[in-house]
């Protein structure tokens, strides 16, 4: 029983490095949507303060600036609102929450199971259980860009992603990262 101990320790490690990649990568991913809403909304706010007082001061035309700075906010308002960037941070808030939750649960699992005399039949099921949830979240997974995925992997590489800095066993060396990043689809 202690080698089926060894593989589910192995695995459990494992599936914890990756909960611990996805929860990072979608913590970089949430930050350029939660920024893109100033991006949008203070130009949008700043422009229409603008046209207003275009449209009530007194020179050759007025109406035709007013119109103008009108359309740029009307055409940044419905950008605002086809990307809806606050709808897509919280999606990668939340799963970046889920995933980390899951790195805690299993890191949890597997100190347990590490000072345990032998494995059980149960603990498989549980590594199974975990791997199920993982798999689930992945499925509800929006794409990520390249860009997310190398940030991700800097963060991780120097200790200072939002789960990272709390990880005691990080940074993580090049061929974990490789390793993580091979079984994490790119979009």
């Amino acid at each position: 029983m202690t080698d089926l101990r060894g593989n589910l320790l192995a695995e459990a490690d494992h599936l914890r490095r990756v909960a611990l990649f996805a929860a990072e990568r979608h913590y970089a991913a949430e930050t350029p949507w939660f920024y893109s809403v100033y991006w949008f909304n203070l130009p949008v706010m700043v422009l229409s303060a603008i046209a207003g007082l275009v449209a009530f001061m007194e020179f050759p035309w007025r109406q035709e600036v007013a119109a103008s700075i009108s359309m740029i906010v009307a055409a940044l308002a419905a950008l605002a609102t086809y990307l809806d960037p606050r709808t897509k941070a919280n999606q990668h808030h939340a799963l970046a929450k889920a995933f980390e939750s899951l790195y805690h649960e299993i890191g949890l699992y597997s100190r347990v199971l590490a000072v345990a005399e032998n494995a059980e039949r149960k603990d498989l099921w549980r590594i199974k259980a975990f791997t199920k949830e993982f798999l689930r979240l992945m499925r509800s997974t929006p794409p990520v860009p390249a860009r997310i995925y190398r940030r991700a992997r800097k963060n991780l590489a120097s200790g200072k992603g939002e789960v990272a800095k709390h990880a005691a066993d990080l940074p993580l060396s090049e061929p974990q990262l490789a390793s993580l990043e091979a079984q994490s689809p790119v979009s």
